[in-house]
């Protein structure tokens, strides 16, 4: 891919990285009404096509660059659209699966992707089929909230500030500075869910985490093997 060099913004007059848009991040936010909103059209889905490799480190960036995106905007879509799952057909070993039942519901799915060196669909789908718990005991966070709804962070505040999202904060202290990281339950997030489905908007949200939310751990049939034809079935 070439060089995605910076463009001035058309309100503000900043430069920016992104060929496609007219406006700086924060210039978009506030004309979007402080909700920042992912356009994807067939253009920018055939440049997703063309262009997105997940064995190439730093493609989903080069992407991002060039629509003037967050990155996770385009991780996501990877995942919706097929193009980040292809790779992983290696069986599990009874290693890993002790490895997903010992770290499940304390350790964070994409630790435990690191660590196994597998895709992060891969895992998900895996820990689906185990009917094991992707929450961590401690609850959601809102980095989390944020990658499973594909929604921004502005947003999921909302929803806290307005009683739709039962939010806990732990008092957390490190290095002489304390702070108060979120804590949202999984009962939390399925009660928003079921009672707030206008709220989120449906094509961003993490389609295999909002599946095993809904359907409580029943999203893949006992007994079936872990393979990409489940994966795809599970994301289409």
């Amino acid at each position: 891919m070439s060089e995605v060099g910076p463009r001035t913004c058309e309100d503000c007059g900043a430069e920016f990285r992104g060929v496609t848009a007219r406006y700086c991040p924060p210039c978009r936010t506030r004309r979007q009404g402080h909700r920042l909103v992912y356009n994807w059209t067939p253009e920018r889905d055939a440049i997703m096509r063309r262009d997105y490799d997940p064995r190439i480190r730093g493609r989903s960036q080069e992407i991002a660059d060039k629509f003037g995106w967050p990155v996770h905007v385009i991780r996501h879509r990877a995942v919706a659209m097929g193009l980040s799952h292809s790779e992983d057909r290696r069986r599990w070993t009874e290693a890993e699966e002790r490895f997903l039942e010992e770290h499940a519901g304390s350790r964070r799915v994409p630790w435990m992707a690191r660590r196994l060196r597998r895709s992060l669909t891969s895992v998900i789908v895996k820990m689906t089929r185990m009917r094991l718990s992707r929450a961590v005991r401690e609850g959601y966070t809102l980095r989390d909230l944020e990658l499973c709804f594909g929604a921004d962070h502005r947003a999921i505040e909302r929803w806290a500030r307005e009683g739709k999202l039962s939010v806990r904060k732990r008092d957390y202290e490190t290095g002489g500075h304390r702070s108060r990281p979120w804590a949202v339950s999984h009962r939390a997030v399925r009660e928003f869910v079921v009672n707030h489905p206008m709220e989120f908007r449906l094509d961003r949200v993490d389609q295999l985490w909002f599946m095993d939310l809904i359907l409580e751990g029943n999203l893949l049939p006992a007994g079936k093997e872990d393979s990409g034809e489940l994966c795809e079935l599970a994301i289409a």
